[in-house]
């Protein structure tokens, strides 16, 4: 009876895959034939290493002195991870599967203590810095809507001066001073100011050359809603003809026109890249 068949090839040997990860994290599963998770797991060392090295080197992150030696202690869940990667290998050998939880775990630990300090992320300002958060929420929930005058000093007039005021009204008392709208919400929505007059009405001789004309001036949030408007005619205008040439059961039927198919699927890749925002920016300053 042959009993070669019976001996394991060098690639599935235990021995062989646990020893194989021990020197290069992901070589075992590499070797299994689980090249993909062979992969993942020495990238994620290798840039785990790199983090770990920079974040001591530049920002002393999770720094630690033992003598005269000094290093950081985020190298442990990093030797976690590659102990785990070993016991990976060695399951997956003998036909196993291990919980991935602890690995991702070790992963996380790194990232989530370099990114704290990198951002600098302080719970104490959430208690010493209330009385500003305080100070914010205070405000929004009073607008500047309402201008009241009180010793000839301008003053917002919140919810509460607006109550008072109006009681004082329907009792007939008068212990504040007139009230009226905000320049900031003439800014908002608009007003009226007196312009030049516009040459059409000069040429129909509606006004004399040179004279003022009362003329609503739209505020900031009406010409924000203008230019939405406006994006919105044009880029459906663009988008009408620009659709059927990146229609792919159109464009096959049409000699050629998987060439142009193709470049205009291009266009709307690099355009969709780009955020919105961004794309903005980009107007604003054109």
């Amino acid at each position: 009876m042959n009993e070669s068949g019976n001996t394991p090839t060098p690639s599935t040997n235990p021995a062989l895959i646990t020893f194989s990860s021990l020197i290069l994290p992901g070589l075992g599963q590499f070797l299994l034939k689980k090249r993909q998770r062979g992969f993942v797991i020495f990238f994620v060392v290798l840039i785990s290493a790199f983090l770990v090295n920079w974040s001591l080197v530049h920002q002393n992150i999770g720094k630690i002195t033992l003598g005269e030696f000094t290093t950081s202690w985020l190298w442990l869940p990093l030797i976690l991870f590659w102990i785990w990667n070993i016991m990976d290998a060695r399951a997956l050998s003998s036909a196993k599967t291990i919980n991935l939880l602890p690995g991702i775990a070790f992963i996380a630990i790194i990232l989530y203590v370099i990114a704290w300090n990198v951002t600098d992320v302080r719970l104490d300002r959430l208690v010493e810095r209330f009385s500003d958060a305080r100070t914010v929420a205070t405000k929004l929930l009073n607008p500047d809507v309402i201008t009241i005058t009180i010793n000839g000093n301008d003053q917002i007039c919140a919810w509460q001066c607006m109550f008072t005021y109006t009681s004082d009204k329907l009792s007939g008392r008068t212990t504040q001073g007139p009230i009226r709208w905000s320049d900031n919400l003439s800014d908002i929505v608009g007003s009226v100011k007196d312009i030049s007059a516009p040459s059409w009405e000069v040429k129909l001789g509606l006004v004399q050359q040179g004279s003022n004309v009362k003329t609503f001036s739209s505020g900031t949030m009406l010409q924000t809603i203008a230019m939405g408007l406006m994006a919105t005619i044009f880029s459906t205008i663009l988008a009408i003809p620009v659709s059927f040439l990146a229609a792919h059961n159109i464009m096959s039927r049409v000699r050629g026109g998987m060439v142009v198919y193709y470049v205009m699927r291009t266009i709307l890749n690099v355009v969709r890249a780009v955020d919105t925002i961004v794309w903005g920016l980009i107007v604003i300053v054109w």
